[in-house]
């Protein structure tokens, strides 16, 4: 446990680097839904200040994903969900 909350604070670099990465959902706001994967970690990094914190996205609200493609006139590619989802990103910096 010492280890983890090491790697989580940033004091120890873990050589393992998704083994241990939560996952979450995007909302239909564009809000992160933690998936139940993981949570505990979330929870411990947060009490221990750390940030960022990695995170895999597991999936997307239909109704956000359709937005983007109402913005990219009917179509999303790799860059506009990239851009997307650091806007997520930065709403919780």
């Amino acid at each position: 446990m010492l280890k983890r909350f090491a790697e989580l604070t940033g004091q120890v670099r873990s050589n393992d680097k998704g083994r241990d990465t939560g996952a979450a959902r995007i909302g239909p706001g564009g809000e992160v839904r933690t998936s139940g994967c993981g949570n505990h970690r979330f929870y411990v990094a947060r009490l221990a200040g750390a940030s960022p914190i990695p995170l895999g996205v597991s999936g997307v609200q239909e109704s956000w994903f359709a937005e983007l493609r109402r913005a990219g006139n009917g179509r999303v590619g790799a860059e506009q969900l990239a851009a997307a989802l650091r806007e997520v990103e930065a709403r919780y910096q």
